[in-house]
């Protein structure tokens, strides 16, 4: 398990310069870069073309976790755990901690981005629970709304409508309401 994330290397990927285990706790140490995460440029005009990029991208780097040797779930999708590296290129961080047990509760992640099926106390890190916080974070990149407000995946079930997503192709469309 120890050094399982940094060892995952892609572009879309931010690697993790070392790993501390304190008893039963696991750190991945992330260097800094001086980008702006997701979170920090929310106010700036989005492009069609910008979102495009930020799903190819993100889910190409959820591809390269979930299809490493031991598998790597993200768990914590959500725009203060993206950065942008330049004007077209997006990357994951914060990630690595979730390979064989839960050691994040769902008190110390934000519910905004958490699947349904996350929000459930028997729940397990699980890919299609990252797919699920990809479709989350890109809906708000582009309507500045969190797609089922601040209870996110807990809401969806109880029928809170998403943000418009008026201004986007179709096609933008379809892979959102996919995710």
């Amino acid at each position: 398990r120890d050094d399982t994330a940094s060892q995952c290397r892609h572009p879309n990927l931010l690697p993790p310069e070392e790993y501390c285990i304190e008893g039963d706790n696991y750190y991945l140490v992330f260097p800094y870069t001086g980008k702006p995460s997701l979170q920090q440029i929310s106010g700036h005009t989005k492009t069609d073309q910008l979102a495009r990029h930020l799903l190819g991208d993100l889910a190409a780097g959820l591809d390269a976790l979930h299809n490493h040797q031991l598998q790597i779930i993200h768990n914590d999708i959500r725009p203060s755990n993206i950065l942008v590296v330049d004007e077209e290129t997006f990357a994951l961080t914060n990630y690595g901690i979730h390979l064989e047990t839960d050691s994040q509760s769902q008190e110390e992640r934000s519910t905004a981005y958490m699947a349904p099926e996350q929000t459930m106390a028997t729940s397990w890190p699980m890919p299609e629970s990252d797919v699920w916080a990809l479709g989350a974070t890109v809906c708000e990149f582009l309507t500045g709304k969190k797609p089922f407000g601040d209870e996110g995946g807990k809401n969806q079930n109880n029928d809170t409508p998403m943000p418009p997503l008026a201004n986007q192709r179709s096609e933008m469309k379809d892979l959102i309401y996919a995710c």
